[in-house]
């Protein structure tokens, strides 16, 4: 199985981003249901006893909840060769204090930080390889006016990630609260 650790988006954002993507059907969103913000992706854990040992880790983590807020859109790589739209975060220093703790708890584990920079965001859609001037143009414009709504993050969950047909199925096994 392949594991990783993500925030839930709370209702008002999910509603937002539903009532943006219906106005615009000339891409595949990812369903609402696999939309969150990943801290980080582990892949696979293979031995039960590996997962146990991170659950405790993560259950050790201790953070002051905090507030972030919907910063802008962005495309990865990048715009003139997309594979990825997202929403993007503000990046603020308890974000980023908060990444940190997480990846602390795995690093004994065998789970290593991430070499890139953290950016928070939370994927809409994914692109085919290609040519997308066109869709990039549109999108830009069509998000343009996306609202910066802030929220609290005050919590964080483990998912396993299962791909079947075709079909990724995320399932929360674990939440941890922040306090």
């Amino acid at each position: 199985m392949r594991y990783f650790i993500a925030i839930d988006i709370p209702k008002e954002l999910r509603l937002e981003i539903k009532r943006y993507c219906q106005k615009y059907n000339k891409v595949k969103w990812q369903p609402q249901n696999n939309q969150h913000i990943t801290m980080r992706f582990m892949g696979e854990i293979k031995t039960n006893d590996k997962l146990e040992d991170i659950k405790e880790s993560l259950n050790k983590v201790m953070y002051a909840p905090f507030r972030t807020y919907v910063s802008g859109y962005d495309f990865f790589p990048t715009a003139k060769s997309p594979s990825v739209f997202t929403l993007s975060l503000e990046a603020s220093k308890e974000f980023i204090g908060f990444k940190s703790e997480i990846d602390g708890a795995l690093r004994d584990h065998g789970v290593l930080a991430d070499r890139k920079t953290f950016k928070p965001h939370i994927t809409l859609c994914r692109f085919k390889r290609g040519s997308h001037k066109k869709i990039v143009k549109q999108m830009t414009e069509h998000f343009a006016d996306f609202p910066e709504l802030d929220f609290e993050i005050d919590s964080f969950h483990l998912y396993e990630s299962r791909l079947t047909k075709g079909v990724t199925t995320h399932t929360k096994l674990e939440s941890y609260s922040l306090y």
